[in-house]
């Protein structure tokens, strides 16, 4: 009787002991699932870039140093950035583009201590806009880099997601050289247009920051005048007591 009670405790000890360790793991995959969408809340997953470049602003700097030590405090899986631009361009243009805005966000969080080979880099140029309209607020909006977190071993039942390579830009292939020399022609015209737009927009800027000095300036000047004129009224209504 002692014998069968006691191997009766024995098996209901060790199937407590599977359950709460099945649990256990379930709750463990369930965390582990869930910090792709810790690191895109509690970390900012993204940097905003200026027209037709691919530096970072010290914004960016800042955010890219809070995804580092996140990283760093988190050392589970696999990143991904991805790079995206805004829909002025050909094509292949922001898909270039689009790779070196993430290449440099790659290289500066290996400048803070990532291993670059947990890190990959993706290239969608143009073609996934977060915002759609055509205006100066959308294009701010898409021209940026996303760090998304990747994990590399799945919860149970589950695949592990794959991580997949850099896509590079590629040149269309021509069978003539003048077709070719036609494709580069163009490439070489956008480039000087965006570079023209750059200028134009740094002079627009230079100049309105000029016209707000010079109205300071004249603001300045009158509230002096407008001073002096009310301190002469007042010299002059003053009584002389030394008359």
């Amino acid at each position: 009787m002692f014998t069968r009670n006691l191997s009766t405790k024995i098996v209901l000890t060790v199937s407590s002991l599977v359950l709460l360790s099945g649990c256990c793991s379930k709750k463990k995959a369930h965390a582990l699932g869930d910090l792709p969408r810790e690191f895109a809340v509690a970390v900012k997953d993204r940097v905003h870039f200026d027209f037709d470049s691919s530096n970072l602003s010290q914004e960016s700097k800042d955010t890219l140093d809070k995804q580092a030590a996140w990283i760093l405090n988190h050392n589970f899986g696999r990143y991904s950035v991805a790079g995206h631009a805004d829909e002025r361009g050909t094509r292949e243009y922001n898909l270039a583009l689009g790779e070196r805005r993430a290449n440099s966000v790659k290289k500066y969080l290996v400048s803070r201590g990532i291993d670059p080979k947990i890190i990959s880099t993706v290239s969608f140029g143009k073609e996934k806009p977060l915002a759609l309209g055509h205006d100066e607020e959308s294009w701010t909006q898409n021209r940026r880099a996303v760090t998304s977190h990747k994990l590399s071993a799945a919860p149970e039942g589950e695949k592990a997601p794959k991580v997949h390579p850099a896509k590079k830009a590629t040149k269309p292939k021509f069978k003539s050289k003048v077709g070719q020399k036609a494709y580069e022609h163009a490439i070489k015209a956008e480039e000087a247009t965006k570079h023209k737009a750059s200028q134009a927009k740094e002079a627009a800027k230079e100049k309105a920051s000029q016209a707000k000095e010079a109205v300071k300036e004249k603001v300045h000047d009158a509230a002096e005048a407008v001073e002096q004129k009310a301190q002469d009224v007042k010299e002059a209504t003053t009584p002389n007591t030394n008359e």
